[in-house]
């Protein structure tokens, strides 16, 4: 296990005072085969800070978003046909989704903190600089289908799920390193190529023990509270006995209950 790393305490001018990432440092495989095994960077992470209770808050020191303009809200508005779709920033709900499960991912699969493995989450304190969250509405206006892309990075359009942003993530915080044709050398799927279900099944693996993750996209968070919901068993409902009934109230027996009548009876 390793130590939490310490930064310098802010994200935005200062630097960790640490060496650039190498190729042993990074144990990035030179085939292709062995690729799709790659996610994450591996080692002591050196971009990153470890702040709040126990170490659980993780801020990004390092980002390679060139501060171009992120995309402005959009204005909702419906066609002839009562559909919509826009563009605005995320609830902050999403974010929280986004935030507990990438940092989680990050921990846990590169093996950073002394609780790696173990039944405890964590979480981003932001986005690194210049990436900003959204949502795309789309559909009826009333009932519009909805998907958070992350965007900031001038090499990736956007991020999908938390999953896809992991490995990315992970790259910044080794201090975006790249080969010799100034490639990243990063584990995401969009500069790695690797499919994205080898890599979300392999951050899934990793985070099997944690009951709160789920690792699917845009999918709700769990609590170890969370119980089966329980249905009530139902017992046949009994017809009344109105022979009983009539008897004790001193009445007559109807017709249809008398049964056949005896041979050379009145019908």
């Amino acid at each position: 296990m390793h130590n939490p790393a310490s930064g310098s305490g802010s994200g935005s001018d200062s630097e960790p005072n640490v060496e650039p990432a190498t190729g042993a440092d990074l144990n990035v495989p030179s085939d292709n085969d062995a690729a799709a095994e790659y996610v994450v960077h591996h080692g002591q992470p050196r971009y990153v800070e470890f702040r709040g209770p126990e170490g659980s808050q993780l801020l990004i020191l390092k980002s390679d978003s060139d501060a171009s303009p992120l995309r402005p809200d959009q204005e909702e508005i419906v066609d002839d046909k009562g559909h919509v779709e826009f563009m605005r920033e995320a609830p902050l709900k999403t974010k929280q989704d986004w935030f507990s499960k990438v940092a989680t991912c990050l921990v846990h699969d590169g093996d950073w903190h002394e609780k790696s493995g173990k039944h405890f989450t964590f979480n981003l304190v932001q986005f690194p600089d210049g990436y900003k969250l959204y949502k795309h509405y789309k559909g009826k206006k009333h009932n519009p289908r909805s998907d958070a892309y992350l965007f900031g990075s001038p090499t990736v359009l956007k991020f999908r799920s938390p999953n896809e942003f992991v490995p990315h993530a992970a790259w910044l915080i080794f201090g975006c390193p790249r080969d010799d044709n100034n490639n990243p050398r990063c584990g995401c799927r969009y500069c790695s190529k690797v499919p994205q279900k080898v890599i979300s099944k392999r951050l899934s693996e990793r985070t099997a023990h944690l009951k709160h993750y789920t690792g699917k996209r845009s999918a709700r968070v769990a609590t170890p509270t969370d119980r089966r919901k329980r249905t009530r068993s139902r017992s046949p409902v009994r017809a009344k006995d109105y022979t009983r009934i009539n008897a004790a109230a001193g009445g007559s027996v109807p017709r249809w209950q008398e049964g056949p009548p005896a041979p050379g009876g009145r019908t």
